[in-house]
């Protein structure tokens, strides 16, 4: 069991970023009750004359159909190659995937066949089919506002900025809604972005960071991240007290890895010390605030996150690559650290339980660590 979570590591070393900032884009799973098409032979027009999972036309309520379904995703990744579509007769949607020509990280989503609507996986609403043609989301308010702009483009998010800006109230209540909508659409667009070949042209890149972005180059290729100080810079002072300091524990947060990865090619990219002082604060925020409840949610995700990566043994940080210290010896340390620092800490007994058994075992995966884990759900 314990390989298998050594194993989850190395996964996250892709995309881990994108959970902690702005969210994450992640592998789908095959579904039952799909039968898949290939974009392999498909015409001019987006068909591919050997499909055979195209909704009946009697099928109730269908509006959407297979080349709609194409044409649009192929106006959105210019062009059909790397394109694969599945209809999937229980949800009665099309479930889309890309694979990158150039090499890097793709795209998985859905569209729904009755009303069109596009989702990046797994659930996230980023357009619609029709939305140019029936001119959706014109309902006046800031929802449909974010609605309107290209979900694909950096660009949208410094508009969503001004336009939150025009329209923010004295009535702090009404910012924090507006706040939540502007924080999903940034973080859709940069599902969208994130991928940097093909996605920012030459000249783009100094206009970034006041869009909310920046470039990070690794052993992987080139990404795209949110600016960490991007919510700091412009929303403070307009939210209230709850969300104000979510957004400077998330400021704090980014900065231990400069808004990147925290593990990149197997590596933890922030020392111990710093990562256990981090669970602290998101700790010490949910003790403080019980709602709004996403934030409160996020929190507890960051969290159990960190958890697992402060508790991964086999994982080395650059100080011990860099033979600034042992592993073995900075995570006792590290952990002794802890115990001492955060008595009244909710996780105090368990990094002490923990501690315990490494340091009469050694500092290696056994079954009593594996079963502690279990304890307190970390595995």
């Amino acid at each position: 069991m314990y390989k298998m979570r050594s194993a989850y590591f190395k996964m996250l070393a892709i995309f881990i970023a994108l959970l902690l900032t702005c969210g994450c884009q992640t592998e789908k799973n095959t579904r039952d009750n799909t039968t898949p098409i290939h974009t392999d032979n498909v015409t001019d027009n987006g068909h591919s004359p050997d499909a055979t999972s195209t909704p009946e036309k009697e099928e109730e309520g269908i509006r959407v159909t297979e080349e709609e379904a194409l044409k649009y995703m192929a106006e959105k990744f210019e062009g059909y190659e790397g394109l694969d579509i599945e209809y999937n007769s229980e949800t009665k949607r099309y479930e889309l995937s890309w694979t990158n020509p150039g090499g890097g990280m793709g795209w998985n989503g859905e569209i729904d066949a009755i009303t069109g609507d596009v989702y990046t996986w797994p659930d996230e609403l980023i357009g619609n089919v029709y939305e140019k043609e029936t001119n959706a989301f014109t309902d006046g308010s800031y929802e449909g506002y974010l609605k309107s702009l290209p979900p694909d483009n950096f660009k949208s998010v410094g508009k969503a900025c001004e336009e939150f800006k025009r329209r923010a109230s004295d009535d702090k209540s009404i910012n924090d809604k507006m706040f939540k909508e502007f924080y999903d659409f940034h973080k859709n667009v940069h599902n969208q972005i994130y991928d940097y070949h093909g996605k920012i042209k030459e000249g783009d890149e100094p206009y970034l960071k006041e869009n909310g972005f920046k470039t990070m180059e690794f052993a992987e290729g080139i990404y795209v991240f949110c600016e960490p100080g991007y919510l700091k810079d412009n929303f403070l002072d307009y939210v209230s007290d709850s969300i104000r300091e979510f957004i400077l524990t998330d400021y704090t947060n980014s900065m231990l890895n400069d808004g990147g990865y925290i593990i990149s090619d197997a590596l933890l990219c922030i020392e111990r010390d710093a990562l256990s002082d981090i669970i602290i604060e998101w700790e010490n925020y949910i003790k403080k605030y019980s709602e709004p409840d996403w934030t409160v949610d996020i929190a507890k995700g960051r969290i159990n996150l960190f958890l697992l990566m402060y508790t991964e043994v086999e994982l080395m940080s650059s100080s011990d690559l860099a033979e600034k210290t042992r592993r073995e010896d900075d995570i006792l340390r590290s952990y002794k650290r802890f115990i001492e620092k955060y008595p009244d800490s909710d996780y105090h007994q368990f990094i002490k339980e923990y501690y315990e058994i490494l340091k009469t075992d050694g500092v290696k995966k056994t079954e009593k660590t594996v079963n502690l884990l279990e304890k307190y759900d970390l595995l």
